[in-house]
């Protein structure tokens, strides 16, 4: 039967133009910094005009606040009481985050240096989800480059239940070392994990060892 509900057909174009500006806004999202996105920009990327954009979320932060509520609404698939658990959220960007930190692929490194993180107190290997466990610097097994590798090799020892730090003690290697990437005087970790990168820097040579 064909559809005669105006109030209807209007509540479905409403819904299709939201989710055509989410879309939009996420895929600019995954281009570029938040602060370096305009609502014009959202709307020709969407196929609409600015104006439309402003009636349905009013602002560009109503907006930045919706394509949050989305990604919260699917990580909460995973993790039902997730929004209950949450004391804090501020969303960002990878582009965002290696605009601010220099990091590549958004990874920022470490939980805030507060007292209730330090310590015993820091995030244990295992969670109160089955299946789920952390790993990494923000971890019970400390900060630091070799502590969070180690760290990494303590929660794979958590989940295959075995004591890897001591199989490595004792000579076991878990790595085919002729698929490891050569290191040269000019070899670029940054450059090397990330080669799309639009951050550069002068290549960081070693000194010269002295007779």
């Amino acid at each position: 039967m064909p559809d005669t509900d105006p109030a209807a057909r209007g509540s479905r174009r409403r819904e299709r133009t939201r989710t055509q500006v989410l879309d939009a806004c996420e895929q600019l999202l995954s281009e570029r910094a938040a602060e370096e996105i305009r609502v014009e920009d959202v709307a020709a990327r969407a196929g609409i005009s600015a104006a439309s954009v402003y009636v349905h979320f009013g602002t560009k932060d109503g907006l930045l606040a919706a394509v949050t509520e989305r990604v919260l609404d699917t990580a909460s698939l995973m993790i039902p009481d997730l929004r209950e658990r949450m004391v804090f959220c501020e969303a960002s960007t990878p582009m965002t985050q290696e605009r601010f930190t220099l990091t590549s692929d958004g990874s920022c490194y470490g939980i805030a240096p507060l007292l209730k993180n330090l310590g015993p107190f820091r995030p244990k290997v295992t969670t109160h989800i089955p299946g789920l466990f952390l790993g990494g610097a923000s971890t019970e097994h400390m900060v630091g480059i070799n502590a969070t590798i180690w760290g990494g090799m303590k929660t794979a020892g958590t989940i295959l239940g075995r004591d890897l730090e001591q199989e490595v003690k004792d000579g076991a290697v878990f790595v085919d070392e002729s698929r490891l990437t050569e290191i040269t005087d000019v070899w670029d970790p940054l450059l090397a994990s990330k080669p799309g990168s639009t951050i550069r820097r002068a290549v960081r040579r070693r000194p010269k060892a002295t007779a």
